[in-house]
Order: structure tokens, then C-alpha cells, then sequence
């Protein structure tokens, strides 16, 4: 269950014989969505706004000047800067949580669905040099999972781009800026 305690090394070195044949093969980049958008730490607070409201997520990329992955902005930033009495004045930079969870493209999938069971955290960023280019929420892994068993009983090759073809659609029209 959630609450086992598990060696982080345990599960590192455990071989393709118990990772079983789901995730043999399998990366992050396997799971991963196109970013639906991202900001850049040079944005305003009402940039934010407007992208949170069109693009209907929860959390988004802030991008340094290099395109490079700096943070994550989530609502409840939006919401504590709404309360601040200098709302006008905040900024992406000082709202932005500068910690945040992401894995290499070629990260073993089991690991970043093992991460995800353990932590609280929503999603992962899949990286490339620090520049992102993805993202993986719980529900992505469960939507892969259904992908890959439903294609691997008709033949074909699950992709990345099957796996969110839903949320691309709810999200249309919202670029990296």
C-alpha cells in the first residue's frame, strides 16, 4: 500500500524479472503529455491569470530566459497573491514555487509511477537539459496503462500522443509562450 516502507535502493535495483514485462522498455517520455502551456518568470500575475483560466490546469511551467524549467506556479499562488494588498505588483518570479518534481526522458516508467504513488505530489515534469518537454500526472500513467494493455491486445504501438489526445483537446490553442 501507500504507507509501505520500501529501500528507495530496493526498488532501483530490482531487475526485469519483477518489474514485469509492463514496464520493461518503458520511459517517462512513454508517458508523458505535451506541456498544454507554460510562463515565462517575466510575466505578470494577470498573464497567469488569463492561462490558468484558458487552459483549465492546475499547476504551469515557469520558464526562465533560456526556456529552461525555473518552477511551477499552481492556484494556490493565483489565490494567496489575490489576498496580497499589493495584488497589481506580484510577480511570476516571487509567486512561483521554485521546487518542483521532474525526471529525464529516459527514466524507467516504473519509477516515476513509483514516485508518484509515494509523494503528494500532483505531476512530474519530464526534462531535457532542463528545458521541459512534458509532463505526467497520475492520471496519465492510468490512461497509458489503459492504452497499452487496449493496443498491445489489437497489435499496435501505444503513443504518447493517444495517451492525451483528451486533455490537448480541452486545452487547444494554449502555447508555450
Amino acid at each position: 500500500g501507500r504507507d509501505r516502507v520500501v529501500s528507495y535502493e530496493h526498488l532501483r535495483n530490482s531487475g526485469p524479472a519483477e518489474r514485469g514485462p509492463l514496464w520493461t522498455g518503458n520511459t517517462a517520455r512513454d508517458m508523458m503529455c505535451p506541456l498544454a502551456a507554460a510562463l515565462n518568470l517575466n510575466q505578470s500575475l494577470d498573464d497567469a491569470i488569463r492561462l490558468f483560466r484558458s487552459s483549465r490546469v492546475v499547476s504551469i511551467p515557469v520558464l526562465d530566459d533560456d526556456d529552461r524549467l525555473a518552477g511551477v506556479i499552481v492556484e494556490d499562488d493565483i489565490l494567496a497573491a489575490l489576498l496580497a494588498p499589493d495584488v497589481s505588483r506580484q510577480s511570476i518570479k516571487t509567486l512561483m514555487k521554485s521546487r518542483y518534481a521532474s525526471f529525464a526522458g529516459d527514466t524507467d516508467a516504473r519509477e516515476v509511477c513509483e514516485f508518484l504513488c509515494r509523494s503528494t505530489v500532483p505531476q512530474v515534469f519530464v526534462t531535457v537539459n532542463k528545458i521541459p518537454a512534458g509532463v505526467i500526472r497520475r492520471s496519465d500513467v492510468i490512461n497509458w496503462y489503459g492504452r497499452l494493455v487496449h493496443d498491445n491486445n489489437s497489435g499496435t504501438e501505444p503513443t504518447a500522443v493517444d495517451t492525451c489526445v483528451t486533455r490537448s483537446m480541452a486545452s487547444a490553442g494554449n502555447a508555450v509562450t
